[in-house]
């Protein structure tokens, strides 16, 4: 019989630190029912910090085709980019807020920014759900007069 509390972690990318070495950024995996992935943020001099991002019950080999490389965009703030090398999560290492880009709706694209709204209204792979970013995305496609937006929104 499994155990139920059986957990195991793995470092998914390793520490990289900022230009002025004063913070450093890494990818974690973590099991509890199921696997979540998340940024350790560790500022020099303080403990290490956890920011889960993408929680997944379908296992590693999901989390592999989509996580690519982590890189610092300044001194507060670092990527994991998609294995895509267009969308991706970033993640503000003093507020530990992350976002998930996605590069269509991000671009304008009326289509991407249903789907993201979509995304966001129903939970998917990427996000989980969150009804304010989902009417955000939804509303901005159907500024756009994208039509199924539209619907949806009504809908909702």
């Amino acid at each position: 019989m499994a155990d139920d509390d059986y957990r195991f972690n793995g470092v998914w990318a390793k520490l990289k630190w900022n230009a002025s070495k004063t913070c450093a950024v890494g990818v974690e995996w973590r099991t509890d029912r199921q696997l979540v992935l998340g940024f350790t943020v560790t500022a020099k001099g303080d403990e290490t910090r956890w920011a889960p991002f993408l929680t997944s019950p379908i296992g590693l080999g999901k989390i592999d085709t989509a996580a690519g490389k982590l890189v610092w965009e300044d001194d507060r703030h670092a990527w994991l980019w998609h294995s895509n090398k267009r969308d991706g999560w970033r993640i503000d290492t003093e507020t530990l807020q992350v976002h998930f880009l996605y590069a269509p709706a991000e671009e304008g694209n009326p289509h991407g920014q249903y789907q993201l709204g979509k995304m966001y209204l129903n939970g998917d792979d990427w996000v989980g759900v969150d009804p304010v970013k989902a009417r955000h995305w939804l509303g901005k496609s159907a500024d756009q007069g994208f039509a199924r937006a539209k619907r949806l929104l009504e809908d909702l």
